[in-house]
């Protein structure tokens, strides 16, 4: 937690300047690693929306200066700082800026820095981004222990792209499989851009909820602080924020697996001793940080499977087919005792009700109750 006196620091101390934004080391901990205990941060943006653009040019530094030095102290970070303010207090003056022509050539273009701070602070990207491949792309191919890494979440990132909604509304990211990404606001992923095909595994820290393209050759790996989310093909959402006491996976379409981050090792991998939860549609696995506990259960909206909505008009039907329809409806699986339904029917017409008021009025139907174990709906008959 950030202690009283550096709170109070904080919320009254007046950010007017990129260099005020970048010289705060709350501020580079926010948009680095996503370290926000008090929300100062996320406050501050709301109540000062005019300030958004300066907000954007320190985040974009921030974001060129860890591409360039994945490992990187804080001392050597506020040194990368430096060099940029000292060339921005500088103006620039005219500077020779390369752009690339609808031909695809490079071609230089004279543009006023002084002028225009939007364009410098965009140069100072591109140098440091531009020239860091130039130097350093030969060596990360040919020995990762050369290279630049940066660990998070159990996996090492060789060429790490970072992707961060500052935003306030969801923001889609198109993954180099095919798979698709909808990062909700204050939310940060990231991923090796080298062959992300083969490896197929992303860390998060936030919320996102992913559509995996098929490829069983290659499962898709979600790492959280807390738990891994392991796929072939689906649709899911996975959820922990650093201030989260509790880490969530809910299941769309398709099976996951779901394990905690602190057995999901190289050694048990390859001794196949993983110890994990099947979660199928409608289906969700609660981590609770404080006591390690994996919790499986229904959601609490549970929703059809299918864009068409299936027919619930129920005339003298057997109970026992009466389940399998709302079993295949919503993917969930429900037990009961099939000797005692032996004969039943059941005479309803459902509209919208959902699945949970369904299973209520076909329960008092039959006379019967209904319970939720472990993901499970158990049908209990009453004497």
């Amino acid at each position: 937690m950030i202690n009283t006196l550096l709170i109070y620091s904080m919320v009254t101390r007046k950010y007017d300047s990129i260099e005020d934004l970048l010289s705060d080391k709350s501020f580079r901990d926010w948009i680095l690693y996503c370290k926000d205990e008090n929300d100062f941060w996320l406050q501050w943006m709301e109540n000062n929306p005019a300030k958004a653009d300066i907000l954007n040019y320190a985040k974009a530094i921030l974001f060129t200066i860890s591409v360039r030095n994945a490992e990187i102290s804080e001392d050597e970070i506020q040194n990368e700082i430096d060099k940029v303010l000292a060339e921005m207090n500088e103006g620039f003056g005219d500077e020779e800026l390369l752009e690339v022509n609808e031909a695809g050539m490079l071609i230089k273009k004279q543009v006023s820095l002084k002028k225009w701070l939007g364009v410098a602070l965009l140069s100072i990207v591109i140098v440091l981004t531009v020239g860091y491949f130039i130097t350093n792309r030969r060596s990360s191919i040919q020995s990762a222990s050369e290279a630049s890494q940066l660990p998070l979440y159990g996996h090492t990132y060789i060429a790490a792209v970072i992707r961060y909604n500052a935003s306030d509304t969801n923001e889609v990211v198109l993954l180099p499989d095919g798979s698709q990404v909808r990062l909700s606001p204050r939310s940060k992923l990231m991923y090796d851009s080298n062959d992300f095909s083969m490896d197929r595994e992303i860390s998060l820290q936030g919320e996102g909820f992913f559509k995996v393209q098929k490829d069983p050759a290659h499962p898709f790996t979600v790492h959280t602080k807390s738990v891994v989310t392991k796929v072939l093909g689906t649709s899911f959402f996975v959820k922990e924020f650093s201030y989260d006491k509790t880490a969530s996976v809910i299941v769309r379409t398709g099976r996951v697996s779901v394990y905690k981050q602190k057995d999901f090792t190289e050694e048990t991998k390859k001794l196949k001793l993983l110890s994990g939860v099947i979660l199928t549609p409608n289906q969700q696995i609660t981590y609770t940080i404080s006591n390690s506990e994996l919790t499986k259960s229904i959601i609490e909206k549970p929703v059809l499977l299918t864009e068409t909505r299936p027919l619930f008009d129920f005339n003298a039907t057997p109970v026992q087919d009466v389940f399998n329809i709302l079993e295949e409806a919503y993917g969930i699986n429900i037990i009961c005792d099939v000797e005692l339904i032996v004969g039943r029917t059941l005479s309803a017409s459902f509209g919208k009700e959902d699945f949970y008021q369904k299973l209520t009025i076909i329960c008092k139907a039959i006379n019967a109750t209904y319970e939720l174990i472990d993901g499970t709906v158990v049908i209990n008959f009453r004497e």
